[in-house]
């Protein structure tokens, strides 16, 4: 039941921001403040504070898990471990989002770039990412948490069934785990912290990149809190992690510890 990238009808073009994104305004959209009444964006505010508020009582009751860690640490690969174990050992349902897809999706359609390998580890992703980044950061200064709600919406969209967790692949930011963090109030968001080895990540094919490396959206949270540290170097650490994992999602206590 993991999330990928997919097909949608937004218009190619300069509208697509608009289009995806309705509730931002910036220069690129060239939204005119004159252009709309008074009552009609009292209006308007409304509707998304009742939307809002609509989207938070529906997650209000599912387990939320936060993925975060640096390029190539194996983020994706173990959302779909711990998916997985979730799903067949525990007997939950299990959903993986990503925080990124809401961008990917609309930058490739400004850009007219092949979506399903944004989504993807490949190099593709790669030669892009430096501008997507950029692109991203620009809607983000004017809603810190546009992603989060667009990832969710899309998860609604495409599961009728509510899941009774929700792992997020991607977070990158304190404004992500805050806000996942305020969706369920009896029970505290988990989060993960996916570490690896320069020479581990290197061998999967990570060099270093001055602006994106150092950029906040790979060191924003270097230094934020976490629930268990999972250490990706190999399977003897990976399941030792995963040990750990199932431990805290039982409500077992646990000390912050590395498992090499």
């Amino acid at each position: 039941m993991e999330t990928t990238g997919r097909s949608h009808g937004l218009s190619p073009g300069k509208d697509t921001l608009s289009q995806t994104f309705p509730g931002i305004c910036n220069s690129q959209m060239a939204c005119s403040a004159s252009s709309v009444s008074s009552s009609d964006q009292t209006k308007s505010s409304q509707n998304e504070i009742e939307n809002i508020d609509s989207l938070v009582s529906k997650w209000d009751d599912v387990r939320f898990i936060a993925i975060s860690g640096k390029r190539k640490s194996g983020k994706d690969y173990f959302a779909k471990v711990l998916h997985d174990e979730i799903q067949e050992k525990l007997r939950l349902t299990a959903v993986i989002v990503h925080i990124s897809e809401p961008i990917k999706r609309a930058f490739a359609e400004e850009h007219n770039l092949d979506l399903s390998e944004l989504m993807s580890s490949s190099s593709y992703k790669e030669r892009y990412r430096r501008q997507m980044v950029r692109w991203g950061e620009k809607l983000r200064r004017s809603d810190a948490t546009v992603f989060c709600r667009k990832a969710l919406q899309y998860l609604d969209e495409d599961y009728p069934v509510k899941p009774s967790v929700v792992i997020i692949a991607d977070c990158r930011r304190p404004s992500d785990l805050e806000y996942f963090s305020s969706l369920n109030k009896s029970t505290p968001l988990l989060h993960l912290r996916v570490v690896a080895s320069p020479a581990t990540r290197k061998a999967r094919g990570w060099t270093y990149s001055s602006g994106i490396d150092n950029a906040e959206t790979e060191c924003a949270l270097d230094t934020a809190s976490f629930d268990v540290l999972v250490v990706n170097e190999s399977k003897r650490t990976l399941d030792l992690s995963l040990k750990l994992v199932k431990r805290a999602l039982n409500g077992n206590h646990l000390r912050k510890a590395a498992t090499i």
